[in-house]
């Protein structure tokens, strides 16, 4: 069984005596990397599938799961999210959990317990739509004190009697509706009633006792509203040699080999640049954001995120690593809109996780991103009765002009002999 590692560790979290010759301060914090733990219990990047469903409850904050998809582990289980806070604005249907993650800071006391939980809308054609990253994306940040109503001083859950009939039965937000016939299994909304009654079973097993469904339909109806359950391990992220210092021709040549480039990034969204913005690129192939995008990940090919929150107000940080010279706010960054104070880039998912996801790279319908950055208030600011705390996100894509003539014209050649039905050669090394 892979232990997982916390993005900041308990340990780190309960020691205040921070050793100045070894903190980054001035230089930012490196960036920690996510790599997924699949269901073999590796993190090998081998597609082994999801791992078995993780417990609803943190009993222990030691325990609380750093994870991709899956239903929602809750930080107080007593106020989950609702189907409303989570709703897509494009298609009013509520999201799925993509990624949650127990971040507690040193700097900020009302931050000792801490959680950042990403929700994304499953349907593609929504994420196609103008300003998507804003109505097809929620980001929420929850927190409390050490000394709490949830947990010990220690971190143990006070009240273990949590029962999980009061959740949604297909999604794990609150369950607000009963079923009107039996009145024993709970939804969030009706689309997710619906959802269970056809595809969940709830048909046939309504009014039985305990209207309990097989493990096979909820995990079929699970599979329909909620994304893929993986645990999520991180290490930090190893430092980029400058050129001619023993890189590989793979690094310091990014996107020179077209067709494996083209392989590795079939399917992934290509962002039109406006009129005005269009880069000519008959003299560079591929832009200098995108270069440096191939290059950073050409050292942990296998990361799907990237976090780089810096625990102490004013502290340099990390910058997002963008895909695209195409600025993904035009406008800049805007304040907290809780307590007008700053924001901070705090982490990042990258196209990589998609493959994890199920998602079909060749279905021009489906979910896709360059990459999902999330923003959240640098001072951790704590609107008074507001249990959930809505941070900013942006979506951006890799540019037309980032990718280049030749590699739209792999991608394209594999798209279509992949609909053709003809073999797609695979590179020989792993």
């Amino acid at each position: 069984m892979a232990v997982v590692e916390e993005l900041r560790t308990q340990d780190d979290h309960m020691d205040d005596e921070l050793d100045d010759d070894t903190n980054a301060a001035a230089t930012g914090l490196p960036v920690q990397l996510g790599f997924i733990v699949n269901g073999d219990g590796d993190n090998d990047g081998d597609d082994a599938g999801p791992i078995e469903p993780l417990p609803l409850l943190a009993s222990d904050i030691d325990n609380f799961p750093n994870k991709v998809g899956g239903l929602p582990v809750w930080l107080d289980p007593s106020n989950p999210l609702t189907a409303k806070d989570v709703e897509c604005s494009m298609c009013s249907q509520p999201m799925a959990l993509l990624c949650q993650l127990y971040t507690p800071e040193n700097a900020a006391p009302q931050a000792f317990h801490r959680v950042v939980m990403l929700f994304c809308c499953k349907n593609g054609p929504c994420h196609r739509q103008p300003d998507a990253s804003t109505k097809c994306f929620k980001l929420f940040r929850t927190q409390m004190p050490q000394e709490n109503a949830v947990y010990t001083p220690d971190g143990v859950l006070k009240d273990s009697d949590f029962d999980a009939s009061d959740l949604c039965r297909v999604c794990g937000l609150k369950g607000s509706l009963r079923c009107t016939q039996c009145k024993a299994v709970r939804y969030c909304s009706k689309a997710h009633a619906v959802l269970d009654w056809s595809t969940g079973n709830h048909k046939a097993t309504c009014g039985a006792s305990g209207s309990a469904s097989s493990d096979a339909d909820a995990a079929k109806v699970r599979s329909a509203a909620t994304f893929p359950e993986f645990e999520v391990v991180s290490e930090d992220e190893p430092p980029l040699k400058p050129v001619g210092s023993g890189d590989s021709d793979a690094i310091r040549d990014a996107g020179a080999d077209v067709d494996k480039l083209a392989e590795t990034l079939q399917g992934i969204p290509i962002e039109e640049p406006a009129a005005d913005e269009a880069l000519e690129d008959s003299h560079v192939d591929v832009d200098s954001a995108f270069l440096k995008f191939q290059q950073r990940v050409a050292l942990s090919p296998e990361q799907v995120l990237r976090y780089a929150r810096v625990d102490e107000i004013g502290a340099p940080a990390p910058a997002p690593l963008v895909v695209s010279d195409v600025p993904f706010a035009p406008n800049g960054v805007p304040v907290c809109s809780h307590c007008n104070g700053e924001v901070s880039f705090e982490f990042q998912i990258m196209p990589q996780l998609l493959n994890h996801l199920g998602v079909d790279n060749f279905d021009r319908n489906a979910l896709d991103w360059g990459t999902v950055l999330a923003f959240t208030c640098a001072s951790n600011c704590q609107p008074e009765g507001l249990r959930y705390i809505q941070e900013t996100v942006y979506t951006q894509d890799f540019s037309e002009a980032g990718l280049g003539d030749s590699i739209r014209q792999a991608l394209e050649q594999r798209a279509a002999a992949k609909a053709a039905g003809e073999p797609i050669e695979e590179d020989d090394e792993q």
